[in-house]
């Protein structure tokens, strides 16, 4: 059997969550399914026909796309003639769908509307079907129908030109012929932006135009201005794309959120305030209440919340005050949104740039000492255990990367997270860490855990001499490379 489709998905139908996930998607994954039957209220039923001729007696499914997966839909049976009836008591929302077989073949169709029909062959899913009562997948499968030939085409010539590579004059004309179907391609989709603009396929198309840019500047000093054709790019990056159309987060991953993680990854630098700032620009296009906004925000908070890249926590922080906190996370309840809130506002306070909590605990003579009181260039905060197993590879390490940090000012102040003197003392003998202020807290008055997000050792924190954080979460070979370029 053969695949028709625009897009070649990452094919994931989701059934079940395996693994511990993200607070956000947690949540995001519930209300996909909720979103889904909201329009139960309505009543507006549909029913889809699907004649698969060879597919006689099995069990095939639909599914949709939303932003970077694909979910389950529907599910039906078909009878001894390869005919399948997917109904149901509510409407489908308008985009690109699959149709799955048990070998996981399928071909893409859309729904743009409550009934209608499709009828193919399972020797060629493309070159044989036929639609009733569906605009839409007119228009796509004469799409498809032109495309396939020319695909083929490409791919025997991509072949042919591994053959003969060597050759000069054959490879020529290998590029030649790939650039002659690759332009006709591109001509057929001109062409339905320009004679039938308002279909889905012209709205794909359209958003998948690159901006033109043009030569750079001269600029005074006679040399081209090296940012010009970057920042023009990025400007009119999204020119083409439409954010009120909700059906661009429906459809396969290239057309929408490769161009957004592109935009936000490679295109944006990666300090929480520049990434904050094209948040809010692409949250800004769409409609506060569509399915776009919802996955806009979702995955972004999503991405940097599980992120390990230093600092994106400032980013789920202001997310999470922004949208989150002020109800324009419109699918969530009320307890969902305290939750969010809660983790934001435990690691607000640990953010990058911020003065770190001060804590008060014991030294190895019983002595009080305050963080904040600590009088150095650079301050190491490290929350170790002793019989943790990170704690006991990373621990030598550190010492080894503090010793030849010495003459850069900087200090250990070891919260181990072991309560028992006695242990600690072992610990401090065994790895001679006697130059460090190693402290403990033995009865939990400090509140280093609450304070500092503390839920795994070993974490550390690194303060200039105001006591600001301006690294956390890092390794050890980070740190020495950290200290070595801080002025």
């Amino acid at each position: 059997m053969k695949k028709g489709y625009i897009f070649d998905p990452n094919f994931k139908i989701l059934k079940h969550m395996t693994r511990k996930s993200s607070i956000i998607k947690i949540y995001f994954i519930a209300i996909c399914f909720i979103f889904n039957s909201i329009s139960l209220i309505a009543q507006e039923k549909y029913e889809i026909k699907i004649r698969v001729k060879g597919v006689n007696n099995k069990f095939c499914k639909i599914a949709y796309y939303f932003g970077n997966n694909t979910y389950l839909e529907d599910s039906a049976k078909s009878d001894s003639k390869g005919n399948f009836v997917f109904k149901g008591n509510k409407k489908l929302p308008h985009g690109m769908y699959l149709f799955v077989l048990p070998s996981r073949n399928y071909f893409e169709f859309v729904i743009d509307g409550n009934n209608f029909s499709l009828e193919t062959d399972s020797t060629d899913f493309i070159s044989n079907m036929k639609v009733k009562n569906s605009p839409e997948n007119d228009i796509l499968f004469a799409y498809n129908k032109f495309i396939l030939p020319r695909s083929k085409k490409l791919d025997s010539l991509s072949k042919s030109y591994e053959k003969v590579k060597d050759d000069s004059k054959k490879t020529e004309e290998i590029k030649t012929l790939g650039i002659k179907y690759d332009q006709e391609i591109k001509d057929y989709r001109s062409s339905v932006v320009k004679n039938q603009p308002n279909s889905f396929l012209a709205h794909i198309f359209k958003s998948m135009i690159e901006p033109v840019v043009p030569e750079a500047p001269t600029l005074s000093n006679g040399r081209k201005d090296s940012l010009f054709q970057f920042n023009y790019y990025k400007k009119h990056y999204w020119d083409n794309f439409d954010f009120t159309d909700d059906r661009l987060v429906r459809t396969h991953q290239n057309v929408f959120f490769t161009k957004m993680k592109n935009y936000l990854e490679n295109m944006t630098l990666q300090a929480p305030d520049s990434v904050n700032k094209e948040a809010d620009f692409l949250l800004s296009k769409a409609p506060p209440k569509s399915d776009m906004f919802k996955f806009i925000l979702f995955w972004i908070t999503y991405n940097y919340e599980t992120s390990k890249l230093m600092g994106a926590d400032g980013v789920f922080v202001h997310l999470s005050e922004k949208y989150y906190m002020k109800d324009k996370a419109y699918w969530l309840d009320s307890s969902q949104v305290a939750k969010i809130k809660e983790k934001a506002m435990k690691l607000k306070p640990i953010l990058i740039g911020k003065i770190a909590p001060n804590i008060t605990v014991q030294n190895m003579k019983g002595e009080y000492i305050s963080l904040h009181d600590v009088q150095s260039k650079f301050t190491v905060v490290y929350f170790w255990d002793p019989e943790c197993g990170h704690c006991q590879k990373v621990t030598p390490a550190l010492k080894l990367a503090i010793d030849t940090l010495a003459s850069k000012g900087v200090k250990v102040f070891g919260v181990c997270t072991e309560p028992e003197a006695e242990k600690v003392k072992k610990a401090v003998e065994k790895y001679s860490l006697q130059s460090w202020i190693n402290v403990i807290d033995p009865y939990n008055t400090s509140g280093f855990r609450k304070f500092y997000d503390i839920v795994s050792t070993p974490q550390m924190y690194l303060l200039n001499d105001k006591k600001e954080i301006i690294a956390k979460q890092i390794s050890t070979e980070q740190l020495s490379e950290i200290i070595k370029v801080a002025r």
